[in-house]
């Protein structure tokens, strides 16, 4: 059985969350549930310190920085195949938006004065740039990167300085120059229940081949705060932030008509204007992974089901009905029984392990649009928010929303 909803052409449904929230299925299994402008001309920045380059390097990732201004010259895997990275970037490692009706519209890393770096603390880089003129005559930006254990690194920055300068949002860090990971590419992306496309490059491309903008929204659209761009058998990239209060973001890619990709988060501030300094409160991610979006998820995992939501939630302290905990395969599906249950209650038959359905507009009003009022239902009695069961299919659990 194949289920589609509402994806876009081009992508092509991944049960990305699966892996975080549910227990441990067969990866067959899982196919088959659900196959799824400017400050103006300025001087080049001044590099305050010689001698070596800044670079990190672990086993299974090595990143090389600019001297000069601080962008990322080479994102390495174990292997030294290069995944990212460009000689010269006209923007830089962040750029800072200022609200509609600023002059000048932004400001980016390139634009500084004056870039240092030093070592800090358990071999981690710290990147600084400054003057940046009568723009934003204060204006301190401080990144540090610092390497993890799993073949990531932790990106974390701060804008000192910002009095009376209309930050409307932080573009950090930026990922220039996605290398080609060969014939095989996959972008895979938690849209939901989960989207990938075999066919990034096209997609960024755009229809008129000039390139494209793509951006996902946290919390929002996206389901996880995670993205993968790899090549199943060779490994790839791996993108994520570890926020867990859930702050505003937007994870964004783009292309050009030559081929080449790139890749931010976007951070928002509150307030603009009103403040004297910001700092994400969490870190980006960025890394490599081996095999293809399977393991990016699984490594997602490992950090999702650590935090406070995944302890502490109704599952985990046992106060959710054993049918939840009996699940083997989740749907999620809209509309009508006969397009909902029907066809679950046929995967149920072909997989040999007990289904269940997130079962959306099963109430008799507009779709997504009516909340609160649910009742009545098209079909039937719904007497609670309770799983409503069919008598023709009496292991096939639909929970109705």
């Amino acid at each position: 059985m194949q289920c589609v909803f509402g994806v876009s052409r081009g992508w092509s449904l991944v049960a990305w969350s699966s892996r975080l929230y549910l227990r441990r299925v067969p990866r067959r299994v899982l196919g088959l549930a659900l196959i799824i402008g400017s400050l103006g001309a300025s001087a080049p920045p001044v590099a305050a310190q010689g001698g070596a380059f800044p670079e990190l390097r672990m086993s299974g990732m090595q990143v090389q920085l600019s001297r000069v201004d601080g962008h990322i010259e080479a994102l390495r895997d174990g292997g030294g195949r290069q995944l990212a990275g460009v000689a010269v970037d006209s923007v830089g490692l962040w750029s800072i938006d200022l609200s509609p009706g600023s002059s000048p519209a932004r400001i980016t890393a390139a634009q500084a004065g004056r870039f240092d770096w030093r070592r800090g603390a358990g071999g981690s880089l710290v990147l600084t740039w400054d003057r940046f003129g009568p723009a934003a005559p204060t204006l301190r930006v401080t990144a540090t990167v610092r390497t993890r254990a799993d073949t990531t690194s932790a990106w974390t920055i701060a804008l000192d300085g910002i009095d009376g300068v209309a930050v409307e949002q932080l573009r950090f860090p930026r990922v220039t120059g996605i290398t080609a990971l060969g014939e095989a590419e996959e972008l895979a992306v938690p849209m939901w229940m989960g989207q990938r496309t075999r066919e990034p490059r096209r997609l960024l491309a755009g229809a008129d081949g000039r390139g494209r903008r793509l951006e996902w929204s946290y919390p929002g659209q996206l389901s996880l705060q995670a993205i993968s761009w790899t090549s199943p058998g060779r490994g790839g990239l791996y993108f994520a932030a570890d926020d867990t209060l859930a702050y505003r973001k937007l994870f964004a890619l783009w292309g050009e008509g030559d081929g080449a990709a790139g890749y931010e988060v976007v951070h928002a501030l509150s307030d603009p204007g009103r403040n004297a300094r910001y700092a994400p409160a969490y870190a980006a991610v960025v890394g490599v992974v081996d095999g293809d979006w399977f393991s990016a998820a699984e490594r997602y995992r490992k950090w999702g089901t650590r935090q406070y939501w995944a302890r502490t939630s109704r599952f985990a302290t046992g106060k959710t009905p054993a049918w939840i905990g009996n699940t083997g395969i989740w749907v999620w599906n809209r509309g009508r029984s006969n397009v909902v249950l029907e066809p679950a209650a046929a995967l149920q038959a072909d997989a040999g392990l007990p289904v269940s359905v997130f079962w959306h507009w099963w109430h008799n009003g507009p779709y997504d649009t009516s909340f609160p009022d649910y009742l009545p239902p098209r079909e039937g009695r719904c007497r609670s928010p309770r799983p409503c069961r069919r008598p023709t299919t009496p292991d096939c659990t639909p929970l109705c929303t």
